[in-house]
């Protein structure tokens, strides 16, 4: 009969000379933990075996650094490492969704594209925006004003859809989820209807 062995066991055999044998059993130990994890911690564009990869990498990180003098259990080490991870991972994306970068798509070649008349031959922009000649006078004499307020993604989205695109070929062209144009779509709408 084959004695359990404990965390720490494994972990010590594991830090004097690395097996494959030893993580897989370590690593499978903690698979709830990082299927948990998809629930908890949304990161965009994440599968479950994304959270899971991130946790093959936290456990190899909690591996090198886990000193059992400073914390007596390596479940609770680990859970910190990961938690720390994901985090991470999140501040990462925000910060990147700060600075504008863009996934996959170069949306600059849409938004730079000169051949697009924003407001002018758009029937579409009157039809759902705009009630009279009036307010379309006055949105054309704003209109460098708003595209100024837009992000690369609303412009690229508004831009597409003056093309007569729908949602969710606008998604493909550029790339983007459908949900994530949507968005943009109606961030789009209100600082129109903001600036009239």
């Amino acid at each position: 009969m084959e004695v359990a062995q404990t965390n720490e066991e494994i972990v010590a055999r594991l830090q004097e000379e690395f097996n494959e044998a030893d993580f897989l059993q370590l690593y499978n130990r903690f698979v709830p933990l990082f299927k948990r994890a998809a629930g908890m911690y949304v990161i965009y564009g994440y599968s479950k075996e994304d959270y899971l990869q991130e946790g093959r990498i936290a456990l190899l990180v909690a591996l090198d650094h886990f000193n059992q003098e400073r914390t007596r259990f390596f479940a609770s080490y680990l859970k910190m490492v990961f938690k720390n991870r994901m985090f991470n991972l999140i501040r990462h994306q925000i910060a990147a969704k700060r600075g504008g970068t863009q996934q996959d798509l170069s949306i600059e070649s849409i938004v730079e594209d000169p051949d697009l008349d924003y407001l002018g031959s758009s029937s579409l922009l009157m039809d759902h925006y705009l009630a009279n000649p009036e307010e379309v006078a006055i949105v054309k004499s704003q209109e460098e004003s708003y595209f100024k307020h837009l992000s690369d993604l609303e412009l690229a989205v508004f831009k597409l859809y003056l093309q007569a695109d729908d949602f969710m070929t606008i998604a493909q062209k550029l790339n983007q989820p459908y949900d994530r144009v949507c968005n943009a779509y109606d961030r789009c709408r209100q600082k129109l209807r903001r600036l009239v």
